[in-house]
Parts: C-alpha cells; sequence; structure tokens
C-alpha cells in the first residue's frame, strides 16, 4: 500500500544517513514512524514529502482500515521511499 510521510530536510538527510525511516517517538518514548493515507494530511507535518510502500501487517503497527493515519514501530527501509516534494521543488 502507499502511504505518505511529511518531515524536515534536516531530518529527512538523517533518514538518508540511517538508511532507514523510524524516526520519531509515540508518547511512550517508543521508537516509530507516523504515516498518512492522503498526501494532503502529510503536508501538514513537513516541507519534504515522502512516498511509502508499507503492507500493513509486515511489521508492528496500528493500521485500522479507514483511519487517516497509522503508527509503524519498524525501520522502513529507503527501498521503500521515494521522495515526492522537497519544500517548493517538485521530484
Amino acid at each position: 500500500m502507499i502511504f505518505y510521510h511529511g518531515t524536515s530536510k534536516e531530518k529527512w538527510k538523517q533518514i538518508q544517513k540511517q538508511g532507514y525511516l523510524l524516526n520519531g517517538r509515540d508518547l511512550g518514548l517508543v521508537p516509530v514512524t507516523w504515516l498518512a493515507t492522503e498526501l494532503a494530511e502529510a503536508k501538514c507535518y513537513g516541507e519534504v514529502i515522502l512516498q511509502v510502500e508499507y503492507i500493513p501487517g509486515t511489521g508492528k503497527d496500528n493500521y485500522i482500515e479507514g483511519c487517516w493515519q497509522l503508527r509503524v514501530y519498524t525501520k522502513i527501509p529507503l527501498a521503500n521511499i521515494t521522495e515526492l516534494f522537497n519544500g517548493s521543488k517538485s521530484i
């Protein structure tokens, strides 16, 4: 499935350097990545928009069909990520 992730330019550089997406913390301070089901939602969270291929249930997540977002608690490799926008530049 295709999801979207909004982030900053600085965090996108960190993600690229570490080789995977797992760049936030939930309320319990557990490493997590939030993914949005709609591109418009991801745009609210950063100037860099990533398209992420992720199959719910293949890792630890809280996917609920019809919900606008999900939390993923496992590393998502760069091979599953495409940069769509970086500031005003469309990729």
